[in-house]
């Protein structure tokens, strides 16, 4: 287990979870706040992870969960951040939509543990890494990817 500080953020994809074992997990790293990521909060194939329900789940389990993929999603609501129908995450990167997530992860930081949630289980694949990641390290944020349980991967190195 990490200690808890503001230099530290976790991610975590919930492909494998079941809704306990996903909030099981968040309380074995001890996180107390979960940024969910998505641009579009939503599961067809798990609907307790749809944006209203993992709220309601996380909070029954004294977890805050705020949506930030208006922010740091993927595809964020900003026609001139695509180049041919895809999201270009360099210009992402330095959109004010962005920033403003940052900036509010920032924040967040100092008072919660905080992962952010994105449904991909590799971190590897998912903008999570990709974008929000590779942005936070110039913070000189420690990174842990919560692959499971039991194992998670250091993203600082």
């Amino acid at each position: 287990m990490m200690k808890q500080n503001n230099k530290i953020i976790h991610t975590i994809g919930y492909a494998t979870h079941t809704i306990e074992s996903f909030i099981d997990t968040l309380k074995k790293f001890n996180i107390s706040a979960i940024a969910d990521v998505r641009s579009q909060p939503y599961s067809k194939f798990k609907p307790e992870f749809n944006r209203e329900n993992l709220k309601q789940a996380l909070i029954n389990s004294d977890i805050e969960y705020v949506f930030l993929g208006d922010n740091v999603g993927a595809r964020i609501a900003a026609p001139e951040c695509y180049k041919n129908g895809q999201a270009d995450y360099e210009s992402i990167s330095k959109h004010l939509l962005f920033q403003e997530g940052i900036d509010r992860l920032l924040k967040g930081m100092k008072k919660f543990s905080i992962a952010l949630m994105c449904a991909e289980k590799d971190p590897i694949n998912c903008h999570r890494t990709i974008l929000i990641c590779k942005y936070l390290k110039k913070y000189q944020i420690q990174i842990y990817h919560i692959i499971d349980a039991n194992t998670y991967e250091d993203h600082t190195k």
